[in-house]
């Protein structure tokens, strides 16, 4: 493969793990979930066509921006979470502090969801496309919704077995957004009449969601977010540390151990770490990331 080979094949690769996740909109969204098969992909640790993600955004104010966007490891591999060891004392503290301390902690708990590979169908919308594969991120209950909804298409002649999410013969979606806040309502159908078929080069653009979970919330933050709470609730080093942070490196969720015991900080010191654009996971460069990790290395 020559050079130019190369570099083609090394930006369709990583620029595809720069994607950023696509949320339903206010309103009817149609969409058509895509299966996992696919020359050299690989989506859930089993072959699902789904991955489960959950993450914890660690701020030091209420309304702040984050200081740490952490993936939730119990959660996206079924392994120990020290973050979740750490959140529980501090839970216990904020408690004796006020109401705002207390809701504070609790914005730190995982915000759960689940990412699909999807193509939006809703017509007349901009991000209609039969081509550019989305990853759709929903409400565990939306995909519970959703799943419930393809079995009964199933059970109910609509589609025989796998061939609910074969591009030639599956079924578009619709799922309707209504509310706002904590009053959001989803609502699962099946599109009404046959849905098109989708084209099969689209198998080629499906996106890797285990490695780009990996990219975005396994960045080696642990022990930032672990920094941040000692800070805002006075948690000890020791206590945090106490048990090893499990950091997930790759898309298979391969581990290495770190024992994390930070060293106390101001929660002036944390926010200055804090990146100065309002934080996503995608907007956390990874040169500043390995920057701040020797500096919290230096002075534990």
């Amino acid at each position: 493969m020559g050079l130019m080979d190369s570099l083609k094949k090394a930006k369709e690769k990583y620029s595809r793990n720069q994607a950023d996740t696509y949320r339903l909109k206010e309103g009817k969204t149609r969409l058509r979930i895509l299966p996992y098969i696919a020359p050299g992909k690989k989506t859930g640790p089993g072959g699902e066509f789904h991955c489960d993600i959950g993450v914890h955004w660690i701020k030091t104010s209420l309304g702040g921006k984050p200081v740490a966007v952490v993936g939730a490891s119990d959660v996206t591999y079924g392994t120990h979470n020290p973050i979740n060891d750490a959140i529980d004392q501090a839970a216990q503290l904020a408690k004796q502090v006020d109401d705002e301390m207390v809701k504070l902690v609790s914005e730190w708990k995982a915000r759960k969801s689940v990412l699909v590979n999807a193509l939006i169908r809703t017509k007349g919308s901009s991000d209609a496309s039969e081509d550019d594969v989305k990853i759709v991120e929903l409400t565990p209950t939306t995909f519970g919704e959703i799943s419930k909804t393809l079995l009964m298409y199933v059970e109910e002649g609509g589609a025989e077995g796998d061939e609910v999410l074969s591009l030639e013969k599956g079924v578009d979606m619709i799922i309707e957004k209504t509310g706002k806040g904590m009053d959001t309502r989803y609502s699962v159908m099946p599109a009404p009449g046959s849905s098109p078929p989708v084209n099969a080069g689209v198998l080629e653009k499906l996106n890797d969601l285990p490695q780009f979970i990996a990219n975005r919330y396994f960045r080696g933050e642990e022990t930032k977010a672990l920094t941040a709470i000692q800070a805002v609730t006075g948690v000890s080093g020791p206590a945090i540390g106490s048990r090893p942070a499990t950091a997930m490196l790759t898309a298979r969720g391969e581990e290495t151990a770190a024992r994390v015991t930070p060293k106390p900080a101001t929660v002036k010191e944390v926010e200055a770490e804090a990146p100065k654009k309002p934080a996503t996971a995608a907007e956390l460069p990874s040169d500043e990331v390995d920057a701040l990790m020797r500096e919290l290395e230096n002075i534990s």
